[in-house]
């Protein structure tokens, strides 16, 4: 009789353009069911809903652009202001984990082999996921800064809590300072062990 393997749940993190991303799209192309905290935030983000309204009286109207928020004018307000990173952070954390719930009983019901959340701010979230496995993607700061096309990078990088202070909590650390295919390779050979166990 085949033995029924638990549902395995892993979150995916890491420093900025770090190639998070990359990996959970690899995993998915493998057969885990992957989802990404800022799709899901994006998608719960919509200027007429209750959270939408929140977040206007909290960064003001200037965020709303032709009727839907504009990530990046948020993303340059929050990281410019911590008291307003972390105030947003309470407005869209509770219906985030709530998404995410929903998303691991829609995997479990489809028989999928791995669960998988991509959230950016993980470690710096004050949020109570609860996860397994923690992957931490790292690469080179000055390949980071090349592949980054959003607001000021050091800004950005200076509210992540220290990369070295990541590796250490990690549960596996996967390094991208070579070729996709390298990569790609790492991230199959973490399926296999993730899946298999």
């Amino acid at each position: 009789m085949e033995r029924v393997l638990e549902l395995k749940q892993v979150v995916v993190t890491g420093g900025v353009a770090s190639g998070k991303s990359t990996v959970c799209q690899f995993l998915n192309d493998l057969g885990a069911y992957v989802v990404s905290a800022d799709d899901i935030v994006h998608h719960l983000l919509t200027p007429d809903s209750p959270i939408g309204q929140q977040v206007i009286k909290l960064l003001g109207s200037q965020v709303v652009v032709e009727d839907h928020f504009d990530r990046a004018k948020i993303a340059q307000d929050v990281f410019s202001h911590r008291a307003h990173l972390e105030e947003l952070e309470q407005i869209l954390h509770p219906p985030l984990r709530q998404a995410i719930e929903q998303h691991v009983q829609i995997a479990k019901q489809q028989g999928a082999p791995l669960f998988v959340a991509e959230i950016p701010l993980y470690f710096e979230s004050k949020a109570p996921f609860s996860f397994e496995i923690v992957v931490v993607v790292q690469a080179p700061e000055d390949a980071c800064r090349k592949r980054w096309t959003g607001h000021d990078f050091t800004a950005r990088q200076s509210r992540l809590l220290p990369n070295e202070e990541k590796l250490q909590r990690a549960d596996v650390v996967l390094t991208n300072a070579s070729t996709l295919q390298d990569l790609k390779k790492h991230v199959q050979t973490l399926y296999q062990s993730l899946t298999q166990e």
